[in-house]
């Protein structure tokens, strides 16, 4: 079995976020993907559903991506309890194509990104994801996806645990977690048809619209789909 789908089946343990924080950084995402009530929105690695049932609650359309399905047995219920209809999917992320588009996309928190397996091509898994992304979403629409922050990895752990050639190092689980730089990622989504536009910093208990900085274990990239000549929407880019 995957190890990472094993450990997300049986030893991870799921946020004790409490709803405030929930709501709030939601409202912050809102704001940045500049959508509204009934516009559709993708959470790719959803996990236990918590973002998406308080998308549901303020009226968007749902849709989640997960590989655990102890997850997403949990997302299911929470959302059935809160009386949502929610389409819950078990699928890895880097082989899940929807025909449908949706108004937004989103991944966080190691979602779907920067968890890596034996074997696995350190930037190949990630670039798939962001690809399959880009086939989903319409020209100008917009995405939200977090990356663990190389920066904070290379400052704040020894460098006899990491690989600095490949920026991985191993979680307390001995398993394989991918670090990026942020111009790395503006590079990579540049490649398959998106735009970065804004790339803050984040941490547990709240999301603002500051630049990333050197102190945080992750980063957001907030950014669009190019139109297929390549060219961006008007909007601020970095």
């Amino acid at each position: 079995m995957n190890s990472w789908k094993s450990y997300f089946n049986s030893d991870y343990q799921p946020s004790n976020e409490s709803c405030e924080s929930i709501s709030s950084k939601v409202d912050f995402l809102i704001k940045e993907l500049g959508i509204f009530p009934r516009d559709s929105i993708l959470d790719i690695g959803c996990g236990d559903g918590r973002h998406l049932i308080e998308f549901a609650k303020k009226g968007y359309k749902c849709t989640g991506i997960d590989f655990s399905t102890t997850m997403l047995a949990t997302a299911k219920k929470n959302a059935k309890a809160a009386n949502l209809n929610i389409e819950f999917i078990e699928a890895y992320a880097q082989n899940y194509v929807s025909e449908n588009k949706f108004d937004a996309i989103i991944s966080l928190n190691q979602g779907a990104f920067c968890l890596l397996e034996d074997g696995d091509n350190c930037w190949a898994k990630d670039m798939a994801i962001l690809a399959n992304m880009a086939a989903m979403m319409p020209v100008a629409k917009k995405y939200a996806v977090t990356f663990l922050n190389a920066f904070y990895l290379v400052n704040n752990r020894p460098h006899k645990d990491l690989d600095l050639f490949l920026l991985t190092a191993k979680n307390k689980a001995n398993l394989t977690e991918r670090y990026y730089t942020p111009s790395e990622v503006v590079r990579m989504v540049n490649r398959i048809g998106l735009k970065a536009d804004n790339i803050y910093k984040i941490n547990d208990s709240e999301w603002k619209a500051e630049p990333a900085s050197f102190d945080t274990k992750e980063f957001m990239v907030i950014g669009h789909r190019k139109d297929h000549k390549g060219k961006s929407a008007k909007t601020k880019t970095v």
